[in-house]
């Protein structure tokens, strides 16, 4: 107990859409290793569970680093290990990740692509059921590096590497769209990670950044985007093709409908926006009567 009155939660909690708890499960277990710090949670096509860690050194309370993501069935059961405790080896080794933020099953060739980016500088793809290695890339298509980058400086060029590697998304056509978060920008590549094009945020952020992560309006096209700008504390909202900003909303607080420590944002098939802060879930609903279309 923290207090009086209060547990630890479980480590992943499933709700209903009105916020009922639905299951429950706890984390370390027999035949892997549980992150030091959780970070990103997604949910594949077949309903599996995926979670990554953030810790990058050791803990004060002497917990290592976090290497690994993990793959879990709805109820909890272990499915699959992705790397292992311990330090980065480095942006270009396959066989252990360094503060995997985000990851993001495709259903068509069914891949995990993973955001290796509080240690690492990378996007990795493996094999979602076998764990093998498929790829890896950098910034650019290029291949990644671990060249220590001066302070972000919103008047230098784009820098040619990731600085944190904060989420990724496969598109319904299959665009990968990675938060680069401290370098302010969506990059966008191919599947084989041929880069496409980018798009840069409010330049002049600094501090946490202004692309956590991005997610899909869920009509035909995913015409527009969501995307979680921590350093503003704010959503944008983009249009998918062009990059165009179409609104912001948000601004800083405790309250309810502000933002303290906005980490992820999620769009559901009903429009509605789901935001993560250290402690707290919220939802929100656009009501100036702009709907998803219909899906064929």
């Amino acid at each position: 107990p923290g207090a009086k009155c209060c547990v630890p939660a479980p480590h992943v909690i499933e709700f209903d859409a009105d916020g009922n708890v639905v299951r429950s499960w706890s984390g370390p277990g027999q035949g892997y290793d549980w992150p030091s710090a959780e970070h990103g949670i997604s949910v594949d096509y077949k309903g599996n569970v995926w979670i990554g860690g953030s810790q990058t050194r050791p803990g004060q309370d002497g917990s290592p680093p976090d290497g690994m993501v993990l793959k879990f069935s709805p109820d909890g059961k272990f499915l699959l290990q992705i790397g292992g405790r311990g330090p980065s080896k480095g942006s270009l080794d396959p066989t252990r990740l360094s503060g995997a933020a985000a990851i993001a099953v495709d259903p068509e060739h069914n891949e995990a692509y993973i955001a290796d980016g509080y240690g690492n500088h990378r996007v990795i793809v493996f094999d979602a059921d076998t764990g093998k290695f498929k790829r890896q890339w950098g910034a650019y298509g290029k291949p990644p590096t671990d060249e220590k980058l001066p302070p972000y400086d919103p008047k230098a060029p784009p820098a040619q590497q990731f600085r944190i590697v904060h989420g990724v998304r496969i598109a319904n056509d299959g665009l990968v769209y990675v938060s680069d978060r401290l370098n302010n920008r969506v990059q966008v590549f191919k599947r084989d990670g041929t880069f496409v094009t980018e798009f840069i945020y409010a330049k002049e952020t600094r501090v946490s950044g202004s692309v956590g992560n991005v997610t899909f309006w869920p009509d035909a096209t995913q015409s527009m985007m969501a995307i979680n700008d921590p350093g503003n504390f704010q959503t944008v909202f983009v249009r998918r093709s062009t990059g165009e900003v179409l609104s912001r909303f948000g601004h800083y607080g405790t309250y309810a409908g502000e933002y303290h420590r906005n980490h992820q944002m999620e769009l559901d098939s009903r429009g509605y926006l789901y935001t993560s802060e250290d402690f707290r879930v919220q939802r929100f609903k656009i009501v100036n009567g702009v709907r998803p279309e219909p899906r064929k």
